[in-house]
């Protein structure tokens, strides 16, 4: 069972809210981070366990997209196009779109928290 947290932050008055998929990926993503070495088919399982739905172009990622149209895991293979992307690697995203790293804290395109390592075992 997963939970919701809402709290308020009374120095800044805001409601800070973590909605249940969040969680799940930060449960995920913490497990990838110490040491879990999640494989590509493991993630495929979770990206659909969450009901998102699975898009990919022929030459293009895996992709996971939410019921808002957010996409929510990028599953990459590795490619030397791009500085920091040459090894097999996931993209997260939270629920308003911003790129996370494990922990769930907000990263750039570029961050190489931005590309959490994975194991590659769905094939060319």
């Amino acid at each position: 069972m997963w939970v919701l947290f809402l709290w308020r932050e009374q120095d800044l008055g805001v409601d800070w809210y973590v909605d249940s998929a969040d969680l799940q990926c930060c449960v995920l993503c913490c497990q990838i981070a110490r040491g879990g070495n999640a494989q590509a088919s493991e993630l495929v399982d979770f990206g659909a366990s969450q009901g998102w739905n699975r898009t990919q172009t022929a030459t293009g990622p895996i992709k996971f997209i939410d019921e808002n149209d957010v996409t929510r895991l990028t599953i990459k293979s590795g490619s030397s196009r791009a500085p920091g992307s040459g090894s097999p690697h996931i993209e997260i995203r939270n629920a308003a779109g911003q790129r996370i790293d494990v922990y769930g804290d907000l990263v750039t395109r570029r961050s190489p928290g931005n590309h959490t390592p994975i194991i590659w075992n769905l094939g060319p």
